[in-house]
C-alpha cells in the first residue's frame, strides 16, 4: 500500500478529485494541472452542485468590472477545456450542464473531502503536465523516432525480425508512456493542457503525385496518407500502434480528408470521389469530379455534406456523403492573386462558426481566405497556402510550395479575424494537418529534388546525360533534330519549359511569362514549339521560336483546358487533349496553317472514358493513345484521321504511348517497365506483335495520368529518362506534435 500524506481539502466527483486551491485534477496517476481561468470556473462550480452558475456571475469572477473582452467567446471557450480534460459532453454531459443563454451547472454528485483526511501519496508524486512557468518545458517527454515498417511483403530472418520488432516495441512503448499519459486524460478524451510532446515517424515513400499528405482524424487516434509511387494506395496507422494497414480499394487515392467524427475516410481517385471506413471494408463512389480536377476537401459539420475544390479553374462544389450530382458551392472566392480555389478546410463545429479556410490565388501565388458561410463574406488572412484551424485558435498554414515552413496566425472566432502578427511554428515542414485538440502533425520538407535527362538504352543501360540537372522535370520532349530535350522544369522556384541540349551540358529558358506552363511539344521544323499556360481562367496555347530574341505567339485561348499533345511530321495537324465542363478528356486535332496557327478545329475520339496522350505515327496515318475505357489504362491504335476501327496494343495496364524512329514499333509504360510492341501497317490495316519488355525503373511511373517521364531519342539511340538523383530518394518523415502551441 503506498504510504498517506496530508493535504488540503478537495473534492471528489466521479472518477476525480479537485484541488482548488493548486488547480490540479487527479485520476489515478495521471495528475492535470488547469489553467488560472477553467480553474475558477470549475471551483466554482463544484462548490455548489445542482446550482445555476450564471454567466454575469462568471463574467465578473474572471474580468471583473474593468476589462472588455469578447466574454461569451472567452467563456465558452474556458468551460471547453474543462469538459476536454474531464471527457465531457456539451450534448451529453456527465458533469457541467449548459443552461442556453443563462449559464451552467455542476450536476454530478460532489464529495468533499476536509483537511486531514490521508490520500495517497501517488496522487501527489504523479508528473505534472504543465508547461514550466520560464517557457520551457517541464516533464517533456523525449522526442522518439519510429521507423515504419516497409508496406511490402518480404520476409526477415527471425533473428532480424525479433530485433526490429523488440526496437519498435520499445519506441511504441516510450511513446505510450510519455505522449500518451501526458497526452489524454483518460482513454477517450482529448490532450489536457501541458508541455509539447514531438516525435516522429518514418513512412514508407510517400506518393510522388503530391498527393501523399499525411492527415490525422479529428480525434487525434489515426494518420491516413498515401503511399506508393506506380501503386498509391491509402495507409492508415493508429497513433497507438507499430505498423500501418493498406486500406484496400483505394488504389490511385488523393488527397484525403476526415469526417467529423473520425469514423469515414473521403479521397479521390482520377475522376471520382469516394469514401471508405476507417474500419475498412467497402469503398464507396461520392460523385465524378467535376473536369478531372481535385484541389481538396473538407466535411460540413453542420448540414452533413462534402465541399471539395474541382472543375477548371478550381472553384468550390458541394455533395451529398451518400452519392448525387456534385453543384456549386457559394461564392469563387477571388484575391489580387488569382481565383483558384483549393484546400478548403471549415472550422471545427465546437467553434460556433460556419466558417471555411480556403487557398485563393493564381497556380504560385497564393492567400488564406475565410468565408463566413451565414453572411456571405469573405476576406484575406495572410499570403499562404494549406490552411488548418487549431484550438487556441490559431490558423496554420505553408509558407512555401517545396520547400516548407508552418506558420501559426493568431485568430479570432467572433470576427474571424486576425488578433495578432504570424510566427514560425515548424521549419521545415509541409502540408499541416491538426486534431480537434491541439495535436500538430506535418511531413517533413522533402529535399530539393535532383534530377537529370538521362540517356539509357534499349537495356536500360546509362549511356549519356543530356543538358544540365534541375530540381524537377516532367514531360521531356526531343526534338526531331535530335538537339534538345524540351521538358516542363522548376528552376528557382518556377515551373517553366527549358531546353536541354542532348550532348552538351547546356540549358535555355523558353516560356518566360507569367502562369502556368506545361506539356512542350515540337514542330518538324525543330525550331519552334507549342505549350499550353494557365493563366487566370483561362487556358491558353502559345507557338515560341528556338530564337531568344523572338517572343512567344498566343495561337489559342479556350475556358476549356486544351493539352497539346502531338505535331504531324507533315506541319498540318496538331492533336490536343480537351477537358470539358462535366466531362473527361477527348481527342481534338486542329489543322493548321504553315506558321503553326490553328484555322479548323475537330473532335476525333469522345466517349464516356478518358482519352489522353494522342500521338501519331511518323506517317501521319495512324494514332496511338491512351484510353481507361475498361477501368484501367490501356495503349491503343486507331487509323487517322478516319477513326475507323481500334487495336488493343497493351494489357495489363499501359500508358504514355510513344512512336520509334520510323514507325515500327510503339513503346509504352507499364506500371514501371518501359514495353515496346512491334507494329506493322498497310494503307488501312495494321498488325502488332507482342509487347515486349526493355527494361525496369520506378522512374518511369509518372506522377500523374498526364504526365510522360521519357521519350525517345533520335537515330535509335535509346531514351531520354527524366530521373531523380539517388540522394533525393530518401523516404520522408513524419513530425507529430501533441500540444503544439505549447512550443509557440
Amino acid at each position: 500500500m503506498l504510504p498517506a500524506v496530508r493535504r488540503g481539502s478537495f473534492a471528489r466527483f466521479g472518477n476525480w478529485e479537485f484541488d482548488s486551491s493548486t488547480g490540479e485534477l487527479f485520476k489515478g496517476h495521471t495528475r492535470v494541472r488547469l489553467q488560472e481561468q477553467p480553474c475558477l470556473i470549475l471551483a466554482t462550480l463544484v462548490k455548489r452542485p445542482g446550482e445555476l452558475v450564471v454567466r454575469e456571475e462568471l463574467y465578473r469572477l474572471l474580468w471583473g468590472q474593468d476589462t472588455h473582452v469578447d466574454y461569451d467567446h472567452a467563456l465558452n471557450m474556458a468551460v471547453a477545456k474543462i469538459r476536454r480534460v474531464l471527457n465531457d459532453s456539451p450534448d451529453k454531459p456527465r458533469f457541467i450542464e449548459t443552461i442556453p443563454k443563462r449559464g451552467y451547472r455542476f450536476i454530478a454528485a460532489v464529495e468533499v473531502i476536509s483537511p486531514g483526511i490521508d490520500a495517497p501519496a501517488a496522487l501527489l508524486t504523479a508528473p505534472i503536465a504543465v508547461p514550466d512557468p520560464s517557457g520551457s518545458l517541464a516533464q517533456a517527454p523525449a522526442s522518439v523516432a519510429v521507423v515504419e515498417p516497409e508496406p511490402v511483403n518480404s520476409q526477415p530472418s527471425f533473428r532480424k525480425a525479433h530485433l526490429w520488432y523488440g526496437l519498435a516495441a520499445l519506441a511504441i512503448l516510450l511513446i505510450l508512456v510519455s505522449a500518451w499519459q501526458f497526452g489524454r486524460s483518460d482513454s477517450q478524451s482529448g490532450p489536457a493542457p501541458g508541455p509539447a510532446a514531438r516525435f516522429t515517424l518514418e513512412l514508407p515513400s510517400l506518393s510522388g503525385r503530391g498527393d501523399g499528405r499525411v492527415t490525422i482524424s479529428p480525434d487525434g487516434r489515426h494518420l491516413v496518407y498515401v503511399s506508393g509511387r506506380e501503386d498509391s494506395r491509402l495507409w492508415l496507422r493508429a497513433i497507438d500502434k507499430i505498423a500501418p494497414v493498406v486500406l484496400q480499394g483505394t488504389e490511385a487515392a488523393r488527397k484525403p480528408f476526415w469526417s467529423p467524427d473520425s469514423q469515414t475516410i473521403v479521397f479521390a481517385t482520377d475522376y471520382e470521389l469516394r469514401k471508405v471506413s476507417v474500419h475498412g471494408g467497402p469503398v464507396t463512389r461520392i460523385c465524378d469530379l467535376p473536369n478531372g480536377n481535385y484541389g481538396g476537401g473538407t466535411w460540413d459539420p453542420w448540414n452533413d455534406t462534402i465541399v471539395f475544390s474541382g472543375g477548371h479553374p478550381a472553384s468550390l462544389f458541394q455533395a451529398s456523403p451518400s452519392g448525387g450530382e456534385p453543384k456549386p458551392f457559394g461564392k469563387t472566392l477571388s484575391t489580387e492573386k488569382g481565383k483558384l480555389n483549393l484546400s478548403p478546410r471549415f472550422l471545427p463545429k465546437a467553434t460556433g462558426r460556419r466558417a471555411l479556410l480556403v487557398q485563393v490565388g493564381d497556380e504560385q501565388d497564393w492567400d488564406i481566405v475565410v468565408f463566413d458561410i451565414d453572411k456571405n463574406q469573405s476576406h484575406v488572412l495572410t499570403a499562404g497556402m494549406f490552411p488548418e484551424y487549431s484550438p487556441g485558435p490559431y490558423v496554420v498554414y505553408q509558407t512555401e510550395m517545396d520547400r516548407g515552413g508552418l506558420w501559426a496566425l493568431p485568430f479570432s472566432l467572433s470576427t474571424l479575424r486576425p488578433t495578432g502578427a504570424a510566427s514560425p511554428a515548424l521549419a521545415g515542414a509541409v502540408d499541416p494537418s491538426v486534431d480537434g485538440f491541439g495535436t500538430l502533425a506535418a511531413s517533413e520538407a522533402p529535399p530539393e529534388p535532383v534530377m537529370s535527362l538521362v540517356l539509357r538504352d534499349r537495356n536500360g543501360n546509362p549511356v549519356g546525360v543530356a543538358g544540365r540537372q534541375q530540381p524537377r522535370m516532367v514531360n521531356p520532349a526531343t526534338s526531331p533534330d535530335g538537339r534538345y530535350v524540351a521538358v516542363l522544369g522548376r528552376q528557382g522556384g518556377v515551373s517553366e519549359i527549358w531546353l536541354h541540349e542532348s550532348d552538351r551540358p547546356f540549358l535555355l529558358r523558353l516560356s518566360a511569362l507569367a502562369g502556368h506552363f506545361d506539356d512542350p511539344i515540337w514542330a518538324p521544323s525543330s525550331e519552334q514549339l507549342i505549350f499550353r499556360r494557365a493563366h487566370h481562367d483561362a487556358f491558353e496555347l502559345y507557338r515560341r521560336s528556338i530564337d531568344p530574341g523572338k517572343p512567344p505567339v498566343r495561337i489559342s485561348s479556350s475556358k476549356n483546358l486544351e493539352i497539346p499533345a502531338d505535331w504531324s511530321r507533315d506541319g498540318k495537324h496538331l492533336l490536343v487533349t480537351v477537358n470539358e465542363p462535366r466531362d473527361r478528356h477527348d481527342i481534338w486535332f486542329f489543322l493548321l496553317s504553315p506558321a503553326g496557327d490553328p484555322v479548323e478545329r475537330h473532335k476525333f475520339l469522345s466517349s464516356p472514358a478518358d482519352e489522353i496522350q494522342p500521338t501519331l505515327s511518323p506517317d501521319g496515318r495512324w494514332l496511338a493513345y491512351c484510353s481507361d475505357a475498361t477501368g484501367a489504362y490501356e495503349v491503343y491504335v486507331k487509323p487517322f484521321p478516319s477513326g475507323d476501327g481500334v487495336l488493343q496494343i497493351s494489357s495489363e495496364s499501359g500508358c504514355q504511348p510513344r512512336w520509334s524512329n520510323h514507325g515500327e514499333e510503339l513503346f509504352y509504360v507499364r506500371k514501371d517497365t518501359l514495353m515496346a510492341a512491334p507494329f506493322r501497317s498497310t494503307p488501312g490495316k495494321a498488325a502488332v506483335g507482342a509487347p515486349k519488355k526493355l527494361f525496369q525503373s520506378t522512374e518511369l511511373a509518372a506522377e500523374s495520368s498526364d504526365d510522360r517521364q521519357y521519350d525517345i531519342a533520335p537515330r535509335g539511340r535509346g531514351f531520354f529518362v527524366a530521373e531523380r538523383a539517388s540522394s533525393s530518394l530518401r523516404k520522408q518523415s513524419l513530425i507529430v506534435i501533441q500540444r503544439w502551441a505549447g512550443l509557440h
